[in-house]
């Protein structure tokens, strides 16, 4: 969902949400400048320390499960929500008998970090 805000920070922590901005483009208006981006809100638990230290990482998984057409609501279902998304990659690839680190490098990093949060929650 496309957001207009006032300020260009990343994510803010609102009463047990968090809402987290792939992107952010600053917009000219009449009264000054406001910024604009795809937003994601989700139930959160986490500390903003957690988040800020994780952020980029929770874009790139969050891009990707868009991107796939789902979607998550809590902060602790992101990485195993990404894991289903990019499932199909993996089969993918062993299926056409090719290394999926090698064609999907990001993924696999990602996947990688991901199963990582799963087992032992954001960090």
């Amino acid at each position: 969902m496309l957001n207009r805000k006032s300020d260009d920070r990343r994510f803010e922590i609102n009463g047990g949400y968090v809402h987290i901005y792939e992107s952010l483009v600053e917009v000219t208006i009449e009264d000054g400048v406001q910024y604009e981006g795809e937003l994601h809100v989700l139930e959160t638990d986490l500390k903003e320390s957690v988040i800020n230290s994780n952020l980029d990482t929770m874009i790139a998984m969050l891009h990707k499960i868009r991107e796939q057409g789902r979607s998550c609501t809590h902060t602790k279902d992101i990485a195993r929500v990404y894991l289903e998304a990019t499932d199909y990659l993996a089969r993918k690839c062993i299926e056409k008998s090719v290394k999926f680190s090698v064609h999907y490098p990001e993924v696999k990093a990602l996947s990688d970090i991901a199963r990582t949060i799963v087992n032992n929650g954001w960090q």
